[in-house]
């Protein structure tokens, strides 16, 4: 090997658009192509060692940053970027913005996966209708659902929107593209009371492994809060006990832990605070008492040997096997708030409005897929009065005889 090839490493492979990051001589370099379409090489700063330099991820930030302001610098010719170089400044336009980590890691993606592969070199003010469809039949002869096809697009439209801002443009041609739409009907999910007690009663076997014997109690719980209030897993993840008030018996929805970064809820309506029921304020008191996490910024759900967000990997896997213990249909964690929302509507006792309040739905359609599970008020009485009609037996049979 060279003493070239030992000094200069470049770090993966990276998608079209992106630029090129590497090690070199105990520095980190970065590389991409300016819009005048010429290569430029710049200097980001030391590889780290101990507690100065760049990390990887401290590097990545660099580079796009270069990148994104030779892109902005006046004189930059807009005519001349293309559909990778505008998804680099999408991507750190969204980070500078303070965008959730999960929502500029699913852009990124996008571009990276989708997107940079069949266009990421197409001049972004030439892009056309035609080309946009190209991707969408390539996503379509890929398998992928309506939803994904339609938020990739989404990423793409974001995209050439900055082409449009800057004058490169005068249409998006994203909007004139006829997307699919998921004709399928998927029936709701979710656990009897019966099967919720099953499972819950599904303890792992003495011969299955330390982690999963360990992983139940918190995991247990867990799936016990989901039924009971309808959280998302991401929330569960990041309840700490100062947002459990047992005096009041509420849980005070205020945080979301996703793809390993703290941020608030899903939407603003997602900050909310949900009633607690008697049985699972007394489970929630006694894993308090018995779990070595229980100061009030402690995680109710932690990890049982660090005390951070408890692993999603194995929490889905020991989930799924408790499922089978209990001899109970496949269904999701997510599918638990579905089972919230089911018990509480067919209760009867609370309203659409407040399901929706306890939900965190920021539109009330969403909220109404459970209305078919709520009772309805007399409606059989209703109905029979309203018809006004007293038919007994021999009255029907002389109405079929006679082809009524």
């Amino acid at each position: 090997m060279s003493d070239k090839a030992i000094r200069v490493a470049v770090v993966g492979k990276r998608a079209y658009g992106t630029g090129s990051l590497r090690q070199k001589h105990g520095s980190w370099y970065g590389s991409w192509y300016t819009p005048e379409r010429k290569r430029t090489t710049r200097k980001l700063g030391p590889v780290k060692q101990g507690r100065h330099g760049l990390s990887k991820t401290q590097a990545e930030q660099a580079l796009r940053q270069a990148m994104l302001a030779d892109l902005e610098r006046p004189g930059a010719t807009p005519q001349a970027l293309t559909v990778g170089d505008l998804g680099s400044v999408l991507s750190s336009r969204l980070e500078r913005q303070g965008r959730k980590p999960s929502h500029v890691e699913s852009v990124r993606y996008h571009l990276k996966a989708h997107i940079l592969p069949l266009l990421g070199g197409e001049p972004a003010d030439l892009l056309g209708v035609d080309d946009v469809q190209r991707l969408v039949d390539r996503l379509v002869r890929l398998g992928r659902s309506p939803k994904t096809i339609r938020n990739v697009i989404g990423t793409l439209h974001a995209t050439l929107e900055i082409a449009v801002e800057r004058g490169a443009r005068e249409r998006n041609p994203c909007r004139m593209v006829a997307l699919p739409v998921d004709q399928r009907e998927r029936p709701l999910r979710f656990l009897t009371q019966a099967e919720l007690a099953r499972v819950l009663a599904a303890e792992p076997p003495d011969e299955a492994s330390q982690l999963e014997r360990d992983y139940w109690p918190p995991l247990r719980l867990l799936v016990l809060t989901a039924a009971m209030t309808g959280m998302r897993l991401g929330e569960l993840s990041a309840l700490r006990w100062d947002d459990l008030d047992m005096g009041a018996m509420k849980v005070r929805v205020r945080r979301s832990f996703v793809r390993g970064h703290y941020g608030t809820p899903k939407s603003h309506r997602s900050m909310r605070a949900v009633p607690l029921a008697a049985p699972l304020v007394a489970e929630l008191d006694t894993w308090h008492k018995r779990t070595v996490w229980n100061q009030d910024h402690d995680l109710v759900f932690a990890g049982p040997y660090t005390g951070r967000p408890i692993n999603r990997r194995p929490l889905l896997a020991f989930f799924k096997r408790a499922l089978e213990r209990a001899e109970v249909r496949p269904v999701r964690i997510h599918d638990l708030r579905h089972t919230f929302a089911t018990t509480v509507a067919a209760s009867g006792g609370v309203s659409l409005r407040t399901l929706q309040e306890w939900m965190g739905h920021l539109d009330a359609r969403t909220t109404q897929i459970y209305a078919d599970y709520m009772p309805g008020e007399r409606e059989a009485e209703l109905l029979t009065t309203a018809f006004g009609l007293q038919m007994d037996s021999k009255s029907v049979d002389t109405t079929q005889r006679e082809g009524v």
